[in-house]
């Protein structure tokens, strides 16, 4: 391999961010986690669609799959927004997940959206994925 070719290769993987985590603002289809609610409460993609949630609230939330899905995440606990040191905020915790077959897929924030649950605020939603 040519001197050339190594560079060329060494730039075009340095300027695609595929680690993802990175902060900013998700590029493709994505959920917002705002105090008790996700908006949009449906979001429709297509089949081999990655949708990034985003807390934007300033509670704690999850979206996590309901029980019995045929594909199963959890986010885990997403920090929300905090205002930093220079008047701005600063962005809250993001999760992503690959949707690689048609069908519904009901979810929930594990701590607002359990029925029955003491912090019970009906925060559900739903990713629908076409063909």
């Amino acid at each position: 391999m040519t001197k050339a070719v190594v560079v060329a290769l060494l730039a075009a993987a340095c300027s695609s961010n595929t680690m993802g985590g990175g902060g900013g603002t998700p590029s493709g289809p994505s959920v917002s986690a705002v105090e008790y609610s996700f908006s949009p409460e449906t979001l429709t993609v297509t089949v081999g669609s990655t949708v990034t949630w985003t807390n934007n609230g300033t509670t704690t939330h999850t979206a996590t799959s309901d029980a019995g899905d045929s594909l199963s995440w959890d986010s885990g606990s997403l920090a929300g927004s905090t205002p930093n040191p220079y008047g701005g905020t600063t962005p809250g915790a993001s999760f992503s997940q690959m949707f690689s077959k048609v069908g519904t897929y009901p979810y929930h924030c594990s701590f607002h959206g359990v029925v029955g649950s003491p912090t019970y605020h009906g925060m559900v939603g739903a990713i629908k994925v076409t063909p």
